[in-house]
Formats: structure tokens, C-alpha cells, sequence
């Protein structure tokens, strides 16, 4: 008798959402290596994701993204990001 195999169509779209949501990070990383090292300089306590997610929102001008943080007026999270949904802060 064969084993069944089994999908879990739900997880295999998670995989999905969390590979793309990862190369996508690695592309902003790299786009914005320098901006991002200055800030993780400054903001220890932010997580890279964070930042990068700052840094694309103001395409990548580290002035704007420094008042926004410093500012009261910080960039909100996209709350139908992938990273946002799988962090699970909804």
C-alpha cells in the first residue's frame, strides 16, 4: 500500500509569501546597505526590517527617515504586508 501524500495548500502559500518577502528584503537590504548601516548605528533597538521598511518608504533619504523615526511621525507598518501578517501584530 502506497503512503498518502498529503498538501496543505495554506503552509505551501506561506512558503511562498515568506521566500518572496525574503529575496524581496535581501534586494532592499542591498539597495540600501549604506543608509541602513547609519541607522542601525543610531537606532540600535529597531530591527532591520524595520529600518529598511523606513528606508523605502521615504526611497531611501536618510534625513526624512531619521525625522520619521525622531519625529513622532514614524512610517506605519503596511498592515497587509506579508511580514507584517506573519509577525502576527494584526
Amino acid at each position: 500500500m502506497k503512503p498518502e501524500s498529503t498538501t496543505d495548500w495554506a503552509s505551501a502559500q506561506d512558503d511562498l509569501v515568506t521566500e518572496s518577502t525574503t529575496e524581496e528584503m535581501a534586494q532592499l537590504k542591498v539597495k540600501y546597505s549604506a543608509q541602513l548601516k547609519t541607522l542601525k548605528d543610531v537606532f540600535p533597538d529597531w530591527t532591520t526590517e524595520d529600518l529598511v521598511y523606513t528606508l523605502q518608504e521615504v526611497n531611501g533619504d536618510l534625513d526624512m527617515a531619521t525625522d520619521r523615526i525622531t519625529g513622532g511621525n514614524p512610517v506605519l507598518p503596511n498592515l497587509h504586508s506579508p511580514d507584517f501578517l506573519l509577525r502576527g501584530e494584526n
